[in-house]
């Protein structure tokens, strides 16, 4: 398997699972400053210019949230998806909300420049979108109270998933200290060695959740 990356970004998820699953696979970063995530040579493997994108043998899996059910599915011996019809809906839901609102909310807030051609927009939208990224980020802490993990006592990728937003804040610098419960999330993240082999891999701060 190939995963096709950017550092730090939301193809540190299915990294992660890749690195829980102790099977080999690649990992090829693309260089942002370079352009070559637009590059010909990508735009082969994945047209749309994004990551993640996940190649296993002859087959090409995009977007996250099929990477993620993609790996979930090929090691599920691991567990990484609850299999209960109700349970794996909610676990699908956690990602189809991250994929569609939580990490968007935070482009708009990086990059909104993406979503108006008019630049005297561009601090409201950003503003709006770091308040939407917030409201989310207590809404998973408060799903997390009582709870090891978002599903309970089982991790599963939207752990994962969600351990990318939480870097997110905690790199930009947002109050979110009184978020207990996603700060001893992003703790027990940390305490994984399958976690922090990602984290060295993509020179991302192994010390940011203490």
């Amino acid at each position: 398997m190939k995963l096709y990356a950017l550092n730090g970004t939301c193809s540190l998820a299915p990294h992660i699972l890749l690195q829980l699953s102790g099977q080999p696979f690649e990992i090829q970063f693309l260089d942002r400053s370079k352009g070559e995530h637009k590059a010909p040579e990508y735009l082969v493997i994945n047209p749309r210019g994004k990551v993640p994108a996940l190649q296993d043998g002859g087959a090409v899996i995009l977007e996250n949230v099929a990477i993620q059910y993609y790996l979930a599915t090929r090691f599920a011996s691991l567990e990484l998806a609850p299999t209960e019809l109700q349970e794996r809906s909610r676990w699908l839901g956690y990602l189809s909300w991250f994929s569609s609102s939580v990490h968007p909310s935070f482009r708009r807030f990086r990059r909104p420049e993406l979503h108006s051609p008019v630049e005297s927009q561009w601090p409201a939208i950003s503003e709006t979108g770091k308040t939407e990224f917030l409201s989310a980020l207590g809404e998973v802490d408060a799903r997390l109270s009582g709870r090891s993990w978002l599903l309970g006592d089982s991790f599963s990728t939207a752990d994962a998933y969600a351990h990318v937003f939480n870097l997110w804040a905690r790199q930009m610098g947002f109050a979110i200290d009184h978020l207990s419960d996603l700060r001893r999330h992003g703790r027990a993240m940390m305490e994984m060695p399958a976690v922090q082999a990602a984290f060295r891999c993509e020179d991302l701060p192994l010390a940011v959740f203490d």
